[in-house]
């Protein structure tokens, strides 16, 4: 096999999927992220009419449904036909991938389960499904007042008048399946370098604090138990500083929204009295040792730095925001309880701490990944040549999947259907070397092009 494009860790492959794959070593991918055809025919497009040709008028089944009379009355129907199509692929990415890879797949939402379930056939581990929400589809419906009118059906027409025969597409399930790990997971990881999601790196970022909670070995002298905190560790939550755990819900900003910089806004109601209290000292009076902000994510001014954004009437964030109203980040504490559950005497930490988990403020949206694509970036690098596919997805999304499925090595990733090439250029900027395969000739051109305008990033940048 000869590549159309091979630099920087990026190889590009004009041909059959099906064809490549069965040329690639088993067990040298890492992940596969890849957007399938979904198999409805979108926008008259020969690639996404998987069921051509096999649907029958008149066709019966015999037996309930999934269980069909004999395979060549199966093969003949069209959900069945690209259930086949998904395990056909799927199958010859299993053998390529590594034990414990993990496979993204974005699915239609009416064929999704058809996908889904030839993932399963082929030998993948279905973990679990994220919701991308994106608001900018367009509804493809049918006006029946209207189509009534034009049928000469004056009568129907008006009790049908505000009828159609479709909802507006506003999200895109990603199915998360993973190649059974041979033995556990740790046995798994250790022999192969593959074995789970990389949650660090793909943390939903918030304002910057340093994690520290009440006092801690870190904050106090190590000692005796007069002047250290006991199982200093358990107060600590480093984790909140990295940013939140990620979700399997994923938002995306519309096309038509403006980023507009930063904004100061209000933020914990006790930063300020945190930050003249604690400032450079321990909360308790008998230890001495430096004392930290917390999870205050505001400064001593009690204002907080957040994103400003002008949104599109249909942005997802949008929406969410408005439904959600503002919102302060917490649990149940009312800022009394003990720096450790009770005991007594000298190693037990009963002063109380006066400060929330994470206490910032905003609407529901702060919680999910957003990305947002515009229409420079599809043309990035074509001088001239206007990017037409259908389904470019947003490249901060497909770089952010990148970063979650990373292994410890960054790890190899494969597109089987690689389209103009997003998934190339997230990895690239990603820092994955990765392996794509596209049977469109002009698609092919197009990723290139791409690939070409986009420089990888340097070790320094982030």
């Amino acid at each position: 096999m000869t590549p159309r494009y091979d630099r920087d860790g990026i190889t590009l492959y004009h041909g059959d999927c099906l064809e490549v794959m069965d040329q690639l070593d088993a067990s040298s991918v890492d992940t596969v992220i890849t957007d399938p055809p979904y198999g409805l025919g979108f926008m008259g497009k020969s690639w996404d009419q998987i069921a051509r040709g096999f649907g029958k008028t008149g066709l019966e089944r015999n037996k309930p449904w999934p269980r069909l009379a004999t395979k060549d009355v199966q093969s003949q129907i069209p959900e069945n036909a690209l259930q086949e199509f998904h395990h056909r692929w799927a199958s010859r990415a299993l053998r390529v991938a590594k034990p414990g890879a993990f496979l993204l797949a974005f699915g239609g939402t009416r064929t999704f389960h058809r996908l889904a379930c030839g993932l399963e056939d082929a030998g993948w581990q279905i973990r679990d499904c994220l919701m991308w929400l994106y608001g900018s589809g367009f509804p493809k419906s049918l006006n029946l007042g209207k189509a009534l009118r034009k049928a000469s059906r004056h009568d129907d027409a008006g009790a049908w008048e505000g009828w159609g025969t479709g909802l507006k597409p506003a999200w895109e399930p990603i199915l998360v399946a993973m190649k059974p790990p041979e033995g556990s997971f740790v046995e798994n990881a250790a022999r192969y370098g593959a074995a789970g999601l990389n949650i660090d790196a793909s943390r939903i970022r918030g304002p910057p604090g340093d994690g520290c909670w009440g006092s801690s070995n870190a904050t106090t002298p190590r000692g005796s138990a007069f002047n250290r905190s006991p199982n200093g560790g358990d107060y600590r939550t480093q984790a909140h500083a990295r940013g939140r755990w990620p979700a399997n819900l994923l938002l995306s900003h519309h096309p038509g929204c403006r980023h507009l910089g930063a904004a100061r806004v209000k933020g914990s109601a006790t930063s300020k009295a945190f930050h003249a209290t604690y400032a450079g000292m321990s909360v308790t009076g008998f230890l001495r040792g430096v004392s930290h902000p917390g999870h205050q994510r505001s400064d001593a001014d009690g204002l907080e730095t957040v994103e400003r954004w002008s949104c599109h009437a249909n942005c997802p964030v949008r929406l969410l925001d408005t439904q959600s109203g503002l919102r302060k980040s917490g649990s149940r504490l009312t800022g009394k309880e003990p720096s450790r559950p009770a005991k007594h005497v000298y190693n037990a930490m009963k002063h109380a701490r006066k400060w929330d988990p994470y206490p910032d403020r905003g609407g529901a949206s702060r919680f999910f990944y957003c990305s947002k694509a515009g229409r420079s970036e599809r043309n990035a690098g074509l001088k001239g040549m206007d990017n037409d596919h259908p389904t470019v997805k947003p490249l901060a999304l497909m770089e952010y999947l990148c970063r979650l499925t990373s292994t410890p090595a960054g790890g190899l990733v494969l597109d089987p259907f690689a389209g103009a090439g997003t998934t190339l250029i997230a990895a690239r900027r990603a820092r994955r070397p990765c392996l794509g395969i596209e049977i469109d000739k002009k698609y092919v051109e197009v990723a290139t092009r791409r690939l070409s305008a986009f420089r990888p990033a340097k070790v320094n940048e982030t």
